[in-house]
């Protein structure tokens, strides 16, 4: 189970994140993928590269 807050990329960010990654799509809206929380920071998985290295970016 997981965190159910849900927030939206600003455009900016969408367009900088596609511009670091390899990946060809960067999502409008990620789910925070922490386990239940009611306070504190959320976090979201914008994107992911399956590159040799494995990077990955996140909305915190």
């Amino acid at each position: 189970m997981r965190c159910t807050h849900w927030r939206r990329v600003p455009l900016d960010l969408v367009r900088e994140a596609r511009e670091r990654s390899a990946a060809e799509c960067v999502d409008r809206a990620v789910q925070c993928q922490l386990a239940p929380h009611d306070d504190g920071e959320h976090c979201g998985l914008l994107g992911g590269d399956l590159d040799e290295y494995g990077t990955a970016l996140w909305l915190r």
